[in-house]
């Protein structure tokens, strides 16, 4: 049979292309291996395919535990997935991949933190049987990912002809949904946040109130953030949660903003702020950049801080810069496990930063080290 190329089609989320390429893997077991440092979607995502994570320990984002993974590896494992961190290439997917031929499974690459990364030539998330990237990470959409496929892999050419009929492609149509509009007021609400500092404490305490009222009215707290598995207070985006929302067709703003991005100018941008922080770091005790360097292929999604001094220095610089947080809200199975050491220590001393270039060096200097204990 001739071999089928590799494919890219469009998805509402991460978590619904990673869904959907995992279903069109052929079913040697039942059992998909994920790194125990992945947040809960990817867990999610497996069971909404109809199989069973198992979690592998970490050593960091840079070393997956290779032994973990053999350990953990049986004849009912259908799949390996390896993340591609924050944007940046996974210095280990060959090994992983060796290890996924080597028990007949086949290699996913999540890369939903990098949908512009590249390496060797080749976007991050095309360089499994099948992979995904989500667009809403690091590009000021609302929602959106690609998956790819490879056709020519065996653990899915059989099934090629399922590809199309799983694409949800979609077409922009004539008008804005509601989830869509939601978007666009966001946006000029978050413009305005930038440009005018002398709305910020009005606009923070209108949506305080708006969102003590609705919390009153359905009996909750009313916070604006809300816990993930480390008890990191994380801000919500926004975007809906609910299944039917992630299962869905990518939006119709995100089809037409993806239209007027220049990837170029997205990729110089965020690696020039990335600089900043990284620089601004060095100067500041008790705190490392997760990655010491910035690999020419990489469009990194946030600035990934490792805090040595303490979870309480973590929590201040969290709520101290705007948009910052702690990354990721780990699954059940693994969140507080003694089994997963790395994953729970990473989860609660790893400060997201967001890649809005700050004002200066010095400026990002005070927003880090004033956090100092």
């Amino acid at each position: 049979m001739r071999a089928q190329p590799r494919t890219a089609s469009y998805h509402a989320s991460g978590k619904e292309a990673l869904r959907v390429g995992l279903s069109l893997l052929d079913r040697s077991g039942d059992e998909v291996l994920v790194p125990s440092y992945a947040p809960v979607g990817v867990a999610d995502a497996v069971r909404a395919a109809g199989a069973s994570p198992r979690f592998y320990r970490v050593e960091s984002p840079h070393e997956p535990g290779l032994a973990s993974v053999e350990d953990a590896a049986s004849e009912s494992t259908m799949a390996l997935v390896a993340v591609q961190y924050f944007g940046f290439p996974q210095a280990r997917l060959g090994d992983l991949r060796q290890v996924a031929r080597e028990h007949g499974a086949a290699l996913v690459d999540d890369a939903s933190h990098g949908p512009l990364g590249s390496v060797d030539g080749r976007a991050l998330g095309a360089s499994g049987d099948v992979g995904s990237a989500s667009f809403h990470k690091p590009l000021n959409v609302p929602d959106g990912a690609v998956l790819y496929v490879d056709g020519a892999s065996p653990a899915v050419g059989r099934r090629s002809a399922s590809v199309e009929r799983t694409r949800r492609v979609g077409t922009a149509g004539p008008h804005p949904g509601h989830e869509d509009l939601r978007y666009y007021a966001a946006s000029a609400g978050a413009e305005l946040w930038e440009r005018i500092p002398a709305l910020r404490e009005p606009l923070r305490a209108a949506a305080t109130g708006a969102t003590t009222r609705a919390g009153a009215k359905a009996g909750g707290s009313g916070s604006d953030r809300e816990s993930d598995a480390t008890g990191s207070r994380r801000p919500t985006d926004g975007r809906r949660t609910d299944e039917a929302a992630w299962r869905g067709e990518m939006s119709w703003a995100t089809r037409r903003e993806l239209r007027r991005i220049h990837p170029d100018e997205v990729r110089r941008e965020r690696r020039d702020a990335y600089r900043v922080w990284a620089s601004a770091a060095a100067d500041c005790g008790g705190v490392t950049p997760l990655f010491e360097e910035l690999p020419a292929g990489a469009c990194p999604w946030m600035f990934p801080l490792a805090v040595e001094s303490g979870e309480r220095r973590a929590v201040r610089l969290e709520s101290r810069v705007a948009g910052a947080f702690r990354w990721p809200g780990l699954p059940d199975p693994v969140a507080g496990d003694a089994a997963f050491p790395t994953a729970n220590r990473l989860a609660r001393s790893v400060v997201c930063l967001p890649l809005r270039r700050p004002s200066d060096e010095a400026h990002a200097r005070r927003l880090i080290g004033a956090t100092d204990d």
